[in-house]
């Protein structure tokens, strides 16, 4: 379960740096982002490390937060 994670996390990162993701797909990511992020990773064991997942989770956000913005 826990390579799933990494890897879907991996995934997710490398096609939002290519471009972001729009609104449906990262609707559909999003609340595996929110659940990493709230509980500190997901399905940890003893030798993981949480903050691979969390940095992941919050490069993908990082490169969604340009799409986010209201022009003024």
């Amino acid at each position: 379960m826990i390579e799933l994670i990494a890897r879907v996390l991996y995934r997710l990162r490398f096609l939002s740096e290519q471009v972001p993701l729009d609104a449906a797909t990262f609707s559909y990511a999003f609340p595996l982002l929110h659940r990493v992020l709230l509980k500190g990773g997901i399905g940890l064991g003893e030798e993981d490390d949480p903050m691979e997942q969390i940095a992941l989770s919050l490069d993908i956000v990082k490169f969604h937060c340009g799409e986010c913005t209201v022009p003024l």
